[in-house]
């Protein structure tokens, strides 16, 4: 993602990324930073709904605020 310049590296799940617009098509996210001593991370998502059942699950003790799996780098 390219923000005012800045190149971001974020997650998006499957359901987002399946209803991503055309190479260079506008498009807004809704995003979910998370930062930490280790790292930081970005998720992002096409609704809001979407983005608040993210925020539901990592609000769970045990459950990790990321992906536990590779994401997909385009």
């Amino acid at each position: 993602m390219d923000a005012g310049g800045v190149g971001y590296e974020i997650d998006v799940p499957m359901s987002t990324f399946y209803n991503l617009p055309a190479l260079g098509e506008r498009v807004t996210l809704l995003t979910h930073l998370v930062v930490a001593r280790t790292r930081s991370s970005c998720s992002a998502f096409l609704t809001a709904a979407e983005r608040h059942a993210f925020r539901q699950l990592i609000r769970i003790s045990g459950v990790a605020a990321g992906p536990r799996l590779p994401c997909f780098q385009g």
